[in-house]
Protein backbone atom coordinates (compact mmCIF):
# COMPACT_ATOMS: atom_id res chain seq x y z
CA UNK A 1 0.00 0.00 0.00
CA UNK A 2 1.11 3.48 -0.86
CA UNK A 3 0.49 5.14 2.58
CA UNK A 4 3.44 3.23 4.39
CA UNK A 5 6.97 4.96 4.43
CA UNK A 6 4.49 8.13 3.92
CA UNK A 7 6.01 11.90 5.38
CA UNK A 8 4.24 13.49 8.32
CA UNK A 9 0.52 14.57 7.34
CA UNK A 10 0.38 18.26 5.69
CA UNK A 11 -3.06 18.81 6.81
CA UNK A 12 -4.35 19.63 10.63
CA UNK A 13 -6.09 17.05 12.20
CA UNK A 14 -9.62 17.79 13.00
CA UNK A 15 -10.64 19.69 15.60
CA UNK A 16 -10.70 17.83 19.02
CA UNK A 17 -13.24 19.73 20.12
CA UNK A 18 -15.42 18.58 17.26
CA UNK A 19 -15.13 14.87 18.66
CA UNK A 20 -18.18 12.86 19.43
CA UNK A 21 -19.12 12.14 23.38
CA UNK A 22 -17.63 8.86 22.55
CA UNK A 23 -14.76 7.55 20.63
CA UNK A 24 -15.75 7.09 16.97
CA UNK A 25 -14.91 3.04 16.06
CA UNK A 26 -13.77 2.44 12.82
CA UNK A 27 -13.48 -1.57 12.00
CA UNK A 28 -10.51 -1.97 9.32
CA UNK A 29 -10.44 -5.35 7.56
CA UNK A 30 -7.39 -6.65 5.59
CA UNK A 31 -5.56 -9.65 5.08
CA UNK A 32 -1.90 -7.50 5.79
CA UNK A 33 -0.75 -6.66 8.68
CA UNK A 34 1.05 -4.14 7.45
CA UNK A 35 -1.88 -2.39 5.85
CA UNK A 36 -3.46 -2.73 8.77
CA UNK A 37 -0.70 -1.39 10.94
CA UNK A 38 -1.04 1.57 8.42
CA UNK A 39 -4.38 2.20 8.84
CA UNK A 40 -4.51 2.42 12.21
CA UNK A 41 -2.28 4.50 12.83
CA UNK A 42 -2.91 6.88 9.67
CA UNK A 43 -6.56 7.41 11.12
CA UNK A 44 -5.68 7.63 14.86
CA UNK A 45 -3.12 9.94 14.83
CA UNK A 46 -4.77 12.38 12.58
CA UNK A 47 -8.78 11.93 13.65
CA UNK A 48 -8.95 13.08 17.60
CA UNK A 49 -11.05 10.54 19.85
CA UNK A 50 -11.09 7.65 17.14
CA UNK A 51 -10.18 3.92 17.90
CA UNK A 52 -9.27 1.32 14.99
CA UNK A 53 -10.32 -1.99 15.41
CA UNK A 54 -7.66 -4.03 12.92
CA UNK A 55 -8.57 -7.65 12.04
CA UNK A 56 -7.48 -9.77 9.72
CA UNK A 57 -10.28 -11.42 8.05
CA UNK A 58 -14.27 -11.24 7.26
CA UNK A 59 -15.14 -13.81 9.67
CA UNK A 60 -13.57 -11.45 12.65
CA UNK A 61 -14.69 -8.29 11.33
CA UNK A 62 -18.32 -10.15 11.55
CA UNK A 63 -17.67 -11.34 14.76
CA UNK A 64 -16.88 -7.94 16.12
CA UNK A 65 -19.59 -6.52 14.29
CA UNK A 66 -22.28 -8.69 16.38
CA UNK A 67 -20.66 -7.45 19.64
CA UNK A 68 -19.04 -3.91 19.33
CA UNK A 69 -20.45 -0.58 18.05
CA UNK A 70 -19.13 0.53 14.97
CA UNK A 71 -19.15 4.03 12.89
CA UNK A 72 -17.52 2.92 9.66
CA UNK A 73 -17.02 -0.08 8.37
CA UNK A 74 -13.84 -0.32 5.75
CA UNK A 75 -12.72 -3.07 4.00
CA UNK A 76 -9.93 -4.78 1.46
CA UNK A 77 -11.05 -6.65 -1.65
CA UNK A 78 -9.04 -9.63 -2.13
CA UNK A 79 -8.68 -11.63 1.30
CA UNK A 80 -8.63 -15.19 1.14
CA UNK A 81 -11.77 -17.06 2.17
CA UNK A 82 -14.08 -13.69 2.06
CA UNK A 83 -13.78 -11.49 -0.24
CA UNK A 84 -14.38 -7.99 0.76
CA UNK A 85 -17.64 -7.52 -1.08
CA UNK A 86 -19.44 -10.90 0.50
CA UNK A 87 -17.99 -9.10 4.06
CA UNK A 88 -19.43 -6.43 3.51
CA UNK A 89 -22.87 -7.41 2.46
CA UNK A 90 -23.21 -9.40 5.38
CA UNK A 91 -21.76 -6.59 7.21
CA UNK A 92 -24.78 -4.40 5.97
CA UNK A 93 -26.83 -7.18 7.09
CA UNK A 94 -25.80 -6.68 10.88
CA UNK A 95 -24.74 -2.96 10.71
CA UNK A 96 -27.06 -1.43 7.81
CA UNK A 97 -26.79 2.06 8.74
CA UNK A 98 -23.27 2.20 9.34
CA UNK A 99 -21.19 3.43 6.51
CA UNK A 100 -18.97 1.19 4.38
CA UNK A 101 -15.55 2.19 2.56
CA UNK A 102 -14.36 -0.71 0.28
CA UNK A 103 -10.33 -0.55 -0.44
CA UNK A 104 -8.46 -1.97 -3.13
CA UNK A 105 -5.19 -2.24 -5.21
CA UNK A 106 -7.62 -4.22 -7.95
CA UNK A 107 -9.62 -0.90 -8.59
CA UNK A 108 -11.55 -1.55 -11.61
CA UNK A 109 -15.13 -0.66 -12.93
CA UNK A 110 -16.89 -4.04 -12.60
CA UNK A 111 -15.86 -4.73 -9.18
CA UNK A 112 -16.94 -0.95 -8.52
CA UNK A 113 -20.03 -1.50 -9.35
CA UNK A 114 -20.45 -4.96 -7.90
CA UNK A 115 -19.49 -3.14 -4.44
CA UNK A 116 -22.11 -0.64 -4.93
CA UNK A 117 -24.92 -2.87 -5.98
CA UNK A 118 -24.15 -6.06 -3.64
CA UNK A 119 -22.48 -3.76 -0.58
CA UNK A 120 -24.00 -0.56 -1.10
CA UNK A 121 -20.75 0.97 -0.28
CA UNK A 122 -20.24 4.54 0.38
CA UNK A 123 -16.98 4.79 -0.85
CA UNK A 124 -14.68 2.64 -3.35
CA UNK A 125 -11.49 3.71 -3.38
CA UNK A 126 -7.72 2.76 -4.69
CA UNK A 127 -5.18 1.71 -2.00
CA UNK A 128 -3.12 4.19 -4.09
CA UNK A 129 -4.39 7.03 -2.85
CA UNK A 130 -2.41 9.18 -0.59
CA UNK A 131 -2.32 9.15 3.70
CA UNK A 132 -3.86 12.84 2.98
CA UNK A 133 -6.91 11.71 0.61
CA UNK A 134 -7.87 8.85 3.01
CA UNK A 135 -8.20 10.76 6.17
CA UNK A 136 -10.21 12.94 3.98
CA UNK A 137 -12.68 10.20 3.18
CA UNK A 138 -12.65 8.67 6.58
CA UNK A 139 -13.69 12.23 7.96
CA UNK A 140 -16.41 13.02 5.30
CA UNK A 141 -18.10 9.81 6.19
CA UNK A 142 -17.77 10.22 9.78
CA UNK A 143 -19.52 13.42 9.08
CA UNK A 144 -23.42 11.18 8.18
CA UNK A 145 -22.56 9.47 12.05
CA UNK A 146 -25.42 9.71 14.00
CA UNK A 147 -25.06 12.26 16.68
CA UNK A 148 -21.76 13.56 15.01
CA UNK A 149 -20.35 16.90 15.77
CA UNK A 150 -19.28 17.68 12.39
CA UNK A 151 -22.65 16.62 10.83
CA UNK A 152 -24.21 20.08 8.56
Amino acid sequence: MSMTNQPALETAPMDATASPPHPWVILVVDDEGDVLKTMKDLVEQSIPNTRVLAVASGRKGLEILERERVDLIMSDFKMPGMDGVEFLVQARRIRPSVPRIMFTAFANRELSQRAVSEAFVSEFLAKNLTPVQMVNKVEALLRYVPESPLAE
